[in-house]
Formats: C-alpha cells, structure tokens, sequence
C-alpha cells in the first residue's frame, strides 16, 4: 500500500471515530458510529433526530433569567432533540475544553474496556487538541487494546501521532489520496451533539432541579431501554442506577454522567461515563511539544510525497 493509500485509510477511520454513542444507544444499525451529525449544521433539529410530529414538544425562544433550558420543563425533558440542538449553538463558535470518561469493568474488578477523551477547541472548530486513550481487554482504537490518538489542527492541517506502550508513530500531516492535506474540519473528532438527544430521550423517571436562575440538575433513576451501545460494544440487560446532568438555561449540557448494570456476552458488568465541557470562551488550544518534530519535517515530508 502506498503512503498516500496508507493517509487515507487513516483519514476515513479518523471520520468514523467521531461517532462516540452516549447512553441510550440502541443495536440498530442507524445507531451506529458512522451517523453523527456534523457540529457545523445549524442548531435546529438534529439530522438524527425523530421527527417532532411524533409527540415531541418544540421548545423555542431565546432563554430568559429563571427559564428551563430548551427541551427541559418541570416535569423532565419533554423535547431532547431540541436540547441536543440547544448545546449544539451554545458552542458554536466559541472554544471549550472537553472531557469524557467511560469504563466497563466485570464483577471481579477487570476492565473490559475504558476510554478517555480529553481536548480543546477553539472558535469554529478549526483549531483544536485531541487526545484519546483506551484499555482494557476490548479492541478500542484502531485495534488497539491500550494506546492513545493524539491529533493537533492549527487552523489549516492537522497532524496525527498514535502511541503504543512506549512506541510512538512519527506525526505527520494527515493528507488525502492525492496527498493534499485534509482540513480540520473534515477531520473533527467530536461532535457538540455527541448523541444528547438520544441519551436524554431513553430516560424515565426524570426528575428536574433548579440550581440557580441559570443551571438546573436533571436526574433519572430508570432506563427506557433494555439495551445500549458503548462505542462498538453491546451492553443488554440494562438497569441504571443513577444519570445526573447540568445544564444551563441556553441549553449548554455542562456534564452528564451515569452508571448501569447490564450484560456483555452474557457475563455481568458495570458500565459508568463522564462527559463534562468546561471553560466554554476560555479555552486556549495549545500546540503539543512534538508538533515542532512535524515543522522540522515537513519540507522532507512535502519532498518524499511528491518523488514517490
């Protein structure tokens, strides 16, 4: 296979890792990582989302002191897509720093899969710095069973280094077929929707807190839904124990984070996760120390792919 074969098989996994199902997922195949929707849509209604003709209350208007969040009322969430398309414009085109947390572990204490995702944005999600890590006994990334993605965009390309135990790939600009470099926005890993809607729409018993004139506290203690997806993993016989979330009256999800009970491959698990968006307007993205090695390399980079 040649270099630039090579870049772009890279590129479509990259693509395909945006996906990171949130609780509430289902086996189905419309589920799956491939179906996230783009964070540069207009806030409306997501491309996923079912259609509000089905029940689902819209939620408009701009936010006022003391007003729920979009999709949010006293008696729960009574619109989550509107909610999911709420947080989508609370952070469009504003940086933020975010962090999520998941972990399977089997009765004895064995991880069977973790993953940790920490990065920061900035404005317009052309500038950001990513980093992935998974373990465990499950295949994660790439194939990987413990290791980490790292990706840098400065605006214009973006640069890319996987690490293995202590091996590290040499970081290199992540270029099309043809070579070209792929901009940032095609390469995004993340997405401010990151399954909301879905997640709040598979609680039940739902219970809404005001904290202040501008944050609420949503709790939930039982699941709709006998069966969730995390990442590629199936988890069935679901019971939650506990999804608390905040939220702000724009509809900003602040955090979220849940613990269940279930069953993969029929042998009993717990699954918790953690996802928190922090800093929304002050975020600086950095460049990583080893983006300098890529600087230092690029003309040589530029020189091999063009006598190849």
């Amino acid at each position: 296979m040649t270099r630039h074969a090579l870049l772009a098989v890279l590129v479509a996994l990259l693509i395909v890792l945006a996906g990171c199902n949130a609780f509430g997922g289902t086996d189905s195949p419309t589920e799956s990582a491939t179906s996230v929707p783009t964070v540069r849509s207009t806030p409306t209604e997501a491309p996923d989302s079912p259609s509000t003709s089905a029940g689902e209350e819209t939620t408009t208007g701009t936010p006022g002191v003391g007003s729920y969040p979009p999709g949010v009322s006293a008696d729960g969430i009574s619109a989550p897509f509107s909610l999911a398309s709420a947080h989508a414009g609370a952070l469009e085109n504003r940086s933020y720093t975010v962090r999520t947390a998941y972990e399977i572990r089997y009765q004895n204490g064995t991880v069977y899969a973790g993953d940790s995702i920490t990065a920061t944005v900035g404005p317009g999600d052309d500038t950001y710095r990513y980093r992935r890590t998974v373990r465990g006994k499950a295949t994660g990334v790439l194939g990987m069973t413990n290791g980490s993605i790292h990706l840098y965009a400065n605006g214009s390309v973006v640069v890319r280094r996987f690490v293995v135990g202590t091996n590290a790939t040499e970081p290199f600009v992540v270029r099309d077929a043809n070579g070209d470099p792929v901009p940032p926005h095609d390469v995004f890993p993340l997405a401010p929707y990151d399954r909301i809607g879905t997640a709040f729409s598979r609680l039940s018993n739902v219970s809404v807190e005001r904290l202040n004139d501008s944050a609420y506290r949503v709790r939930a203690t039982e699941s709709a839904t006998e069966s969730v997806r995390i990442r590629a993993i199936s988890v069935r016989n679901v019971s939650l124990e506990t999804f608390t979330a905040t939220i702000t009256a724009d509809g900003l999800v602040r955090e979220y984070r849940y613990r269940l009970r279930g069953t993969v491959d029929g042998h009993a698990v717990t699954v918790t996760k953690r996802y928190r968006y922090a800093d929304v307007g002050n975020t600086t993205v950095e460049a990583p120390p080893w983006y300098d090695e890529v600087l230092e390399n690029a003309t040589a980079l530029d020189t091999t792919s063009t006598t190849a």
